[in-house]
């Protein structure tokens, strides 16, 4: 009995303590259930456990969390989730630049020494003549100057193919010569019934046009045109003023002033009239223009050497009447001009500029059928239609006459050489060593 009582006891004794853990244990599950985030307390608790009393407490406002690097994915993920990139064409190897071209080198040019009495021969082989059947190969000739340049693209011509060549009496083969400085073609035509003979030339450089008097001097005994032309390598040469059959008009040569003479040559219409201004004169400048004086007026000889230094003329030409100027005839002598037989029919010549360097001469001859008949106004129509800035004429008649190639061309009025004291003439710059080693 007292062992059990002793049991019973000692039972008694350990009750305290008992309740005392579990005391312990409710509170610690409280205080786990009101912590935030905390797992709800397990339902499994002993029925004869009293209640625990917990005290509210405030829940506390969540802080914002700091920004995290973000965790880098696994390799396999990564992997998974990179896109394919799109094709797209490769980008083409650029060609490598070629090596600029070397710049050409410009052509030399070549000019007549200022004074020189003659010009370089000409190249024989420079010479062509065709009949006027194939008159294309005239063409041809002039389409190699366009090439070459010297002639211009856009520059207008008075040759064709298609003009009314003579072939009757008279005839002559369409006749050209061409070298990288001068292009000469020269032909005859049927105009109004009467035979025209023309020239178209151009050169590369103004010193190609010049004139000639016999002895190479002022005032010297005249001569044939066809020895003049002999003298000096022309390729062509024509008539010019025959400045020393009459004393009026004005001379210059080689850019002097020879004659200008200030006596009284008539008094006409009121207007006293010179010698030196009794005619219209053309001035040829050493660029090759055309330039004149109308007759009437008046001026000084110190004045008119002011006007040949002024405009650079390299000689001049006194016959007349001035045809064509700044492109519209001209009319300007009233029916009255000293010389020339303005009114009448009669045979022509005379020279148009129709560009730079680029010239027109005619003559329009009497033939053994048929006497030209053509009045001054007449033959300036002619010259404009032909499309001439200006035009000036020459003494026509017997005096008219052109050699090309040392041949005479036209047909001259009587069938005869008229002694003459001075010529025009064009002739080549290219010297005769570039053409013989060319």
């Amino acid at each position: 009995m007292e062992r059990k009582r002793e049991s019973g006891q000692s039972m008694k004794r350990s009750f305290p303590t008992i309740s005392c853990l579990l005391f312990f244990l409710l509170l610690l599950c409280g205080l786990v259930w009101v912590h935030p985030g905390a797992v709800p307390p397990a339902a499994a608790v002993t029925e004869t456990a009293a209640p625990v009393e917990t005290v509210p407490t405030e829940t506390p406002v969540p802080e914002t969390p700091a920004p995290t690097e973000p965790v880098p994915e696994s390799p396999d993920e990564t992997e998974q989730e990179q896109t394919v990139p799109e094709e797209t064409e490769p980008t083409p190897t650029p060609e490598p630049t070629p090596a600029p071209e070397p710049t050409p080198e410009p052509k030399p040019h070549y000019s007549i020494p200022e004074g020189a009495v003659v010009a370089p021969p000409a190249d024989p082989a420079g010479f062509l003549s065709v009949p006027v059947s194939e008159a294309q190969k005239a063409e041809a000739v002039i389409q190699r100057a366009r090439d070459d340049g010297l002639l211009r693209e856009d520059e207008a011509v008075v040759f064709s193919a298609a003009l009314p060549f003579n072939t009757g009496s008279h005839y002559e083969d369409i006749k050209c010569y061409y070298d990288e400085t001068i292009l000469a073609i020269i032909w005859k035509q049927i105009e109004d019934g009467n035979t025209l003979t023309c020239l178209e030339v151009k050169v590369a450089d103004a010193s190609q046009f010049r004139r000639k008097l016999t002895g190479d001097g002022y005032n010297n005994p005249s001569d044939y045109l066809s020895n003049l032309d002999l003298s000096t390598n022309a390729v062509v040469s024509m008539n010019a003023d025959f400045y020393n059959f009459r004393v009026y008009g004005v001379l210059v040569y080689d850019g002097k002033l020879l004659k200008a003479e200030d006596k009284r040559y008539l008094v006409h219409n009121g207007i006293d009239y010179r010698y030196y201004n009794c005619l219209d004169n053309c001035y040829i400048t050493r660029s090759g223009d055309m330039l004149f004086t109308y007759f009437g007026e008046a001026f000084t000889w110190n004045e008119l050497q002011q006007f040949i230094d002024d405009n650079d003329i390299a000689f001049s030409l006194s016959f007349g009447p001035i045809l064509v100027d700044n492109y519209e005839t001209k009319y300007h002598y009233d029916g009255w001009y000293p010389v020339a037989e303005v009114n009448n029919g009669y045979s022509r010549a005379g020279i148009g500029q129709l560009d730079e360097r680029h010239y027109l001469y005619m003559s329009l001859n009497h033939s053994s059928e048929k006497e030209a008949r053509w009045t001054m106004m007449e033959f300036a129509e002619f010259f404009q239609s032909r499309g001439v800035r200006c035009a000036y004429a020459f003494d026509g008649g017997q005096t008219s006459e052109i050699i090309f190639n040392h041949e005479i061309y036209n047909y001259i009025d009587r069938n005869s050489e008229r002694w003459v004291s001075d010529m025009i003439w064009f002739g080549t710059a290219l010297p005769e060593e570039v053409w013989k080693n060319g």
